[in-house]
């Protein structure tokens, strides 16, 4: 089970709402900055339902964004036995200030 975390960025990029594969998934993304003397960069995705919610957004603005921290293990399809990783930061809410 993933657990729920939340930062405070500044939006710097809000996508369109994608359409991935013909089962009807929809994905977006959002770019969010956490300021500092070194800035981090971060992908936040929207997925199904959610995918609105960035509609409230304003690039350069400043906003919460409640997320899980995802995980996922793929074996590659290239080398049998070897495994490709991937984190998702998928966002469920957003506080905006």
């Amino acid at each position: 089970m993933s657990k729920s975390y939340e930062a405070r960025v500044k939006i710097e990029q809000i996508g369109e709402t994608e359409e991935i594969g013909t089962n009807g998934f929809k994905k977006r993304e959002v770019i969010g900055v956490v300021e500092g003397e070194y800035p981090d960069h971060y992908k936040f995705e929207f997925i199904k339902d959610k995918t609105s919610l960035p509609d409230e957004l304003i690039e350069g603005a400043y906003a919460t964004i409640s997320f899980n921290l995802k995980g996922k293990k793929v074996e590659s399809k290239k080398e049998a036995g070897e495994f490709n990783y991937f984190t998702a930061l998928q966002a469920w809410k957003i506080s905006t200030d």
